[in-house]
């Protein structure tokens, strides 16, 4: 009886071993089997791997030692192939889960199965703890039973509230990992959810953060669907970041700032091939006003077939056949919903409103300083839609062995109804912005001497770009953020996540040499970002100018100031202010703001183009980079080991090692 060489069994092995494990991923993918245990996967992988290191260890010591070196080669080329295949698999697939585009074929659906296996595994010597719910299971490091067992039964609530919003439930319990596993966190992988680590981040009344209650409700409208279903970016995120308990006017401020400066992008673009499956800042913020219109509007089960239905490649067709309206048509319905609850005016009078208040604060007080404060914020705005002004600004540091050293910033700033103008200068650059309807743009130089740098991206609609330079502006022009503090922290508060984690912890009314003072406190509620511990204003009840103003940053210590101002009928327009503290490293700081040559009145729009703004300077203009999502270097370079393992199988397998002198026969062990 003539039998394989043992070296060729041993490659037998690895291949059909590795076969074994491809079957049991796409055999439990298209089962969907909810979260399977580690033994079947890692028992195929370890033979995989164990047959593999000692094909290659004995085949070494052949090509050493001799005889038959020819046939060594061989079996090792042929037996590395499926190493190599599965090597350069994991790499794609732990390249695509680590980054931020997601666009789940075949290759990285069937690693979903094995993913769950493995971490599993991991995830027994990592989180040794287990607390079984009603809905959950959480994995974590040793905690309190106690403090485990309302954590579990606070996730339980939530599961039930989601399962009570899809109008279905599910049948499979959740597994809830408190923490990262493999350098997965913050993410959600078919029963599995990597959350924070217990004690990490704020918690809610309930004890539950907004990591765990996003990345919970993946899980939860993820048993409704199959793993085949790839829904888009926009609808995943959406879904679950409406249901992190992040406070819903939170969320609509947010989406309505990014539409404001022009970031907001529209549907065709969010449910099109580049953004179908990135899941970047657009879909966390456009996202959950979607999810909820389309709850609203076309309930649950129509919302949940499109989100498990729905292809990129047909996904006009799909929602037409499934919400009965265009893509264009669902986009401007959903945009006007917003607008009508924006109110008439806008996001500053929505932020201060939705504010939370202390115990202390007067909830009608409260609304009737807010309504007074906009009335005159409103008469300063309308003033300032046509003037031109010039400001200087000066950083003074002073260390700790005195010595003082000065930044100056300059600006002039030109606005005429929609046309805005700004130029700033310091000590080592220029930043130019003009906002015209037609015409557009940031450019920025060295020197004088240089020509104007200009970062062009075409996927910007003109629309969309002059929103974002008016909103560059608006944030730097000292026209709103000094000239009106409070709409000042409105627009600090668009850059983050929960734009309302100020609370309202004091408003007091009282008179102080002979004038009507209103003292105004905010604190930070601890429940998101951070921009400010405390702020307090002192502001004069009859115009609303600032007497006082203190802030206390957390890394820069306490801030205090002053303004004077110049009153026109009665509406106080700021003159200059002064601040001191001390800056972050530790060197004592003043910040002192003058407006100078302010003058209200129309302005020719000759004065809002390019050629005026450039004055005959040189131009360049330079294309936007293409933005990807970040992928590890090395990772990168999945495919090289699936082409190896194509030549080495192709190689290996040449007949002529085998037919030569090197036949197949019957052998002792010890050939």
């Amino acid at each position: 009886m003539r039998r394989l060489p043992w070296l060729a069994r041993l490659a037998v092995l690895i291949w059909l071993s590795w076969l074994a494990l491809v079957g049991l991923m796409l055999g439990m993918l298209r089962w969907k089997v909810w979260h399977p245990h580690y033994l079947p996967m890692m028992t195929a992988l370890a033979i995989v791997l164990v047959a593999g290191l000692t094909l290659l260890v004995a085949a070494s010591w052949r090509l050493i030692r001799g005889p038959r070196r020819a046939q060594a080669v061989a079996c090792l080329l042929v037996g590395l192939a499926p190493l190599e295949f599965l090597t350069g698999h994991l790499m794609y697939g732990f390249g695509v889960g680590y980054g931020r585009q997601l666009d789940l074929d075949l290759p990285l659906r069937a690693l979903i199965p094995f993913g769950e296996s493995l971490l599993d595994l991991v995830a027994r010597f990592r989180y040794p703890q287990r607390t079984e719910g009603e809905r959950v299971v959480m994995i974590s490091v040793a905690v309190p039973e106690a403090d485990a067992r309302r954590q579990v039964e606070a996730m339980d609530r939530h599961v039930r509230s989601l399962e009570s919003r899809l109008g279905r439930i599910g049948k499979h319990k959740i597994y809830w990992v408190r923490g990262p596993l493999l350098g997965f966190e913050g993410k959600a992988m078919h029963s599995l959810c990597f959350g924070s680590r217990p004690r990490e981040l704020p918690t809610d009344s309930e004890g539950l953060t907004t990591l765990d209650r996003h990345e919970i409700a993946h899980v939860v409208i993820g048993q409704f669907g199959s793993l085949d279903a790839m829904p888009p970016a926009l609808l995943g995120e959406g879904w679950a970041e409406a249901n992190s308990g992040i406070d819903p006017k939170a969320q609509l401020l947010r989406a309505w700032s990014e539409r404001e400066q022009g970031r907001a992008l529209s549907l065709k673009e969010l449910l099109g091939p580049d953004w179908f499956g990135r899941h970047e800042t657009p879909a966390y913020v456009q996202g959950p006003i979607l999810v909820e219109y389309l709850l609203r509007k076309y309930g649950p089960e129509r919302f949940v077939t499109l989100y498990a239905g729905c292809h990129q490649a047909t996904i006009e067709e799909d929602c037409r056949r499934i919400l009965g309206v265009s893509i264009d048509q669902l986009d401007q319905a959903y945009w006007a919903e917003i607008e009508a609850s924006m109110g008439p005016d806008g996001y500053p009078r929505l932020w201060l409103s939705s504010l939370k208040l202390g115990l202390k604060v007067d909830p009608a007080d409260w609304e009737r300083f807010v309504s007074d404060y906009c009335s005159v914020a409103a008469r300063i705005q309308t003033a300032y839609q046509h003037v031109q002004l010039s400001a200087e600004r000066s950083h003074t540091s002073t260390d700790n062995q005195g010595k003082a050293t000065n930044f100056v910033w300059h600006s002039e700033f030109k606005r005429s109804g929609p046309l805005r103008y700004l130029k700033c200068r310091w000590k080592d650059r220029e930043e130019l912005y003009l906002a015209n309807p037609d015409h557009s743009f940031r450019a920025e130089r060295k020197t004088t001497n240089d020509p104007w740098k200009i970062v062009e991206d075409p996927k910007l609609s003109r629309d969309q770009l002059y929103r974002r330079t008016c909103g560059q502006i608006d944030q730097i022009a000292p026209t709103t953020w000094a000239s009106i503090p409070l709409f000042g922290l409105s627009d600090v508060a668009k850059t983050l996540m929960n734009p309302l984690i100020l609370r309202v912890s004091k408003l007091e009314r009282y008179r102080e040499n002979d004038q009507r003072v209103i003292r105004l406190e905010l604190e930070d509620d601890m429940q998101g970002e951070s921009i400010y511990g405390k702020v307090m204003l002192q502001l004069s009840a009859d115009n609303f100018s600032v007497l006082r103003e203190e802030t206390r940053k957390k890394k820069e210590g306490i801030w205090r100031g002053d303004a004077t101002y110049d009153l026109r009928d009665g509406v106080p327009f700021l003159k200059s202010t002064q601040s001191e503290g001390r800056w972050t490293d530790g060197d004592l700081g003043k910040v002192v703001l003058n407006i100078n040559d302010r003058s209200f009145g129309p302005i020719p729009q000759t004065e809002f183009t390019p050629e005026r703004a450039f004055a005959g300077a040189q131009v360049q203009y330079v294309a936007a980079p293409h933005e990807v999502s970040p992928v590890s270097p090395l990772l990168s370079w999945c495919p090289l080991p699936l082409i190896l393992g194509l030549v080495s199988f192709v190689t290996g397998a040449c007949p002529y090692p085998w037919v030569s002198r090197e036949k197949v026969c019957e052998l002792s062990p010890s050939t």
